[in-house]
């Protein structure tokens, strides 16, 4: 599948914006240290506008 020109110029597409909120100051720069609760606390102090739920994956201890 990455082997698709097509299939890599999307992913790589996709994960330009998805970074650029880090690189445009929109996310604070400590957001990539922070954990599941971290970001819970930075949404409730209105610190963040919204944030990206943990989903569980083999990495995570999860089975998704």
């Amino acid at each position: 599948m990455l082997d698709n020109p097509q299939v890599r110029q999307g992913i790589t597409a996709a994960l330009g914006k998805y970074t650029n909120f880090y690189k445009n100051g929109t996310v604070p720069p400590e957001a990539v240290d922070w954990g599941n609760t971290d970001n819970n606390i930075a949404f409730l102090s209105r610190t963040t506008l919204t944030r990206l739920a943990e989903f569980p994956t083999p990495a995570t201890g999860g089975d998704g």
